[in-house]
Order: structure tokens, then C-alpha cells, then sequence
């Protein structure tokens, strides 16, 4: 059995569903998920306005059209707002668990339900993380990523979990070059060059086998910026997994800069999608584009120190 077999077996598993499908990105395993199920020209799938920009690049390859919706307090999809976008057109929800919150996901399965669609979970910044009884990425279709910063880190590399046979049988297909079986370079379609390598799966490999001491230790970290972090700039406290630790900062640009000039990681905040150049139209009014002008995060790694965070507190604080 090859790596990538392995990690695809034991990841499906983790999850708890039937199949796990492997890629060389997170981003590749989108565009894979989406053709999969037939997403064409003229059809419309429903995403988060505040979100990496990934997913609507993904949508956007396959020559549909993201339909945004705007976030609620927690950075994630309103669902509240989403029946309004509903269209003849629409053909998925594609929802993101953004800075490892985790989306409503018996509503959003509702809506999927009643009006006949697909659900795809980005869950590349919420790996392991649960809404009620489930993990996420069980729900229909789940994507994540390996990238060097996420919890479980490889090089780089991505997964597909489902429980639908036809959707892993086509996403295996799709992935390497549309070979038939009997592998006689006769091609009927388009497919791509998505697959992982062994050497990425092995890397995965091992820190999925190590992933509760990877997450205890990052819990560990977010609970000391919890103890050093001024309680005005902190986020809703109701991470399902920590991946990064976000916070609201009035001085967001300054405090970046001055981080990223001591060596330290910290990142702007994700902007509203319909504020994208490719994607360019209204957004003042939208909650996703006001509370991208004050959330930026912070690095979190399991090599850290009480030490080091604090030292990140304190730049914060005073700033």
C-alpha cells in the first residue's frame, strides 16, 4: 500500500466517513470536490464573504459563480441569511469553519435538504473540530489541507472525505489525468494533476497518528493568550479547535507591522470577498468588511512557550 493510501484510509476514519481522497493542496481538493458533483458554467454555489479567498478562487475554476453571504459576529456564515441567495441556479452551499469555529450545521444540512443541494465543508482551518456529536467534514462533503501551519501539518498537501461512492470514485478519477483503469493514455475528459505525493502523506501521516497532543498543546497556548491578552481585544471565547487566535485590535494595521518587524507572525484578518478585485462589488455595508478593518491573528504553534505569548501580549497591549 502507498503513503498517501495509508493517510487516506486512516483520515476517513478519523472523520468518520467511508472514503478519504487525497490531493497535493487544500485548494486543489476544493476544485476537485466541486467537479465532482458537476459544477459547471452557470451554476452558483453559496460561500462566506469572510473566508481565505481559496473557496471562491475554487468555485471560480470551475466556471461557476460564488454567491457571498455575509458573516455573523463569529466570522462565519450568517444562516440566517443564506434562503435569500438561494437560486434555480444554486447548486451547493460551501460553508467555512473559519479560524476553527465551527458553522450551524444541523441548519445548514436543513436547507441543503429542502431545496435539493450539496454541502461542502471547508474544514482546512478546523481540523478535528466537532459540531455536537460530529466531526467536521462528515456531513456531505469535507475538505482540508495540509500546509505547513495548519494542525495537522504535512509539506503541503489536501483531503476529500464523504461517504458518497460516487463522488470518491469520481474525485480519484478526476485527480489523476482522467486515466481510465486499464491506463492506455485514451482520455475521455479533462482531469488534473492533483495527486499527493508519498512523502507529503508520510508527514501527515504522523501528525494525524499524534493528533491529540498536537491539539492539547495548541489549547495550551490559546489559554494563555486567554490569561495575557487585554479582554477587549479577545474574540468569542467558542473555537472548536485552535488554529490561530484571533483578536480585534483598532490599531490592527500598526500592531501587524510592528509584529511582523520582530519576527512574529501575526496576520491581517481575512476581507470580504465582494471587496476581491475579481469579485469586485458592494461591501461597505457588510459585517464581513466592517470587522475585516479590526480582526488580525495571532501565531499559534505547539513549540511555543508561556513565555513567547506573553511577550506577544505585551506588544499587543501596549500598542
Amino acid at each position: 500500500m502507498q503513503k498517501f493510501e495509508g493517510l487516506e484510509q486512516e483520515y476517513a476514519k478519523y472523520v468518520g466517513t467511508k472514503f478519504g481522497i487525497s490531493t497535493n493542496t487544500g485548494t486543489s481538493a476544493l476544485h476537485l470536490a466541486l467537479k465532482s458533483i458537476g459544477i459547471k458554467k452557470g451554476d452558483e454555489i453559496i460561500t462566506s464573504e469572510f473566508q481565505m479567498i481559496a473557496p471562491a478562487f475554487a468555485v471560480s475554476y470551475c466556471g461557476a459563480t460564488p454567491v457571498f453571504v455575509d458573516c455573523d459576529d463569529n466570522l462565519l456564515i450568517d444562516v440566517s441569511k443564506i434562503k435569500r441567495k438561494i437560486t434555480k441556479k444554486t447548486k451547493a452551499i460551501l460553508v467555512v469553519h473559519t479560524y476553527g469555529r465551527i458553522c450551524q450545521m444541523d441548519k445548514i444540512m436543513e436547507l441543503a435538504k429542502k431545496y435539493k443541494l450539496r454541502v461542502i465543508e471547508d474544514g482546512c482551518e478546523a481540523q478535528g473540530g466537532m459540531f455536537e456529536d460530529r466531526m467536521v467534514g462528515s456531513f456531505d462533503i469535507g475538505v482540508f489541507s495540509f500546509y505547513i501551519n495548519k494542525i495537522i501539518p504535512a509539506e503541503e498537501g489536501g483531503m476529500i472525505t464523504t461517504d458518497d461512492e460516487n463522488i470518491a470514485s469520481r474525485a480519484r478519477f478526476l485527480k489523476n489525468m482522467s486515466f481510465s483503469p486499464e491506463h492506455d493514455f485514451l482520455h475521455q475528459e479533462i482531469g488534473f494533476n492533483y495527486r499527493m505525493t508519498n512523502s507529503q502523506a508520510n508527514y501527515a501521516l504522523a501528525n494525524l497518528r499524534n493528533i491529540n497532543q498536537i491539539q492539547q498543546k495548541r489549547y495550551q497556548v490559546k489559554s494563555w493568550y486567554d490569561k495575557y491578552i487585554k479582554k477587549e481585544y479577545q474574540m468569542p471565547d467558542n473555537r472548536s479547535v485552535v488554529w490561530i487566535y484571533d483578536i480585534k485590535h483598532p490599531q490592527k494595521d500598526k500592531v501587524v507591522k510592528l509584529l511582523n518587524e520582530k519576527g512574529i507572525k501575526a496576520r491581517h484578518g481575512f476581507r470580504a470577498m465582494s471587496e476581491q478585485l475579481p469579485f469586485l462589488g458592494r461591501f461597505k455595508h457588510l459585517k464581513a468588511y466592517k470587522m475585516s478593518k479590526e480582526v488580525m491573528y495571532l501565531p499559534v504553534s505547539p513549540l511555543m512557550t508561556e513565555e513567547m505569548v506573553k511577550n506577544i501580549a505585551d506588544i499587543v497591549n501596549s500598542s
